[in-house]
């Protein structure tokens, strides 16, 4: 987005732990914003938790061409462990933001978000 001009609000989705947030999210987010011009009006992704909800809804957001933020303070995760070893949140967050960084849209600060 190139100015805060070119955003469009078309609502807040929220869905408890026990839903398919991502692919709930994307149907809604769809749906609602059909026939925008996806390069125009982009997505904003915020919530939790960043290795999972954060992660597929960002990913499905590009790869459906949608101009893609995530607002990475405005995201949080929590501790993890895989074979034994615990993975501290801010790990887990890290690794999950330069991902997404890498190849999937803009990852941002709040701050840099509001200047916009």
């Amino acid at each position: 987005m190139d100015n805060m001009e070119d955003t469009l609000e078309i609502g807040i989705l929220r869905y408890d732990g026990a839903q398919a947030a991502a692919v709930l999210g994307m149907t809604d987010l769809l749906t609602a914003a059909a026939g925008i011009a996806r390069q125009r009006h982009g997505v904003t992704v915020i919530g939790a938790m960043s290795h999972m909800c954060i992660d597929a809804t960002a990913r499905a957001a590009s790869d459906l061409g949608y101009k893609t933020t995530v607002v990475e303070d405005a995201c949080a995760t929590r501790d993890l462990e895989f074979r034994g070893e615990v993975v501290p949140a801010a790990k887990v967050h890290a690794a999950y933001m330069s991902a997404l960084a890498f190849g999937y849209g803009q990852v941002v600060s709040t701050r840099d978000y509001l200047a916009k």
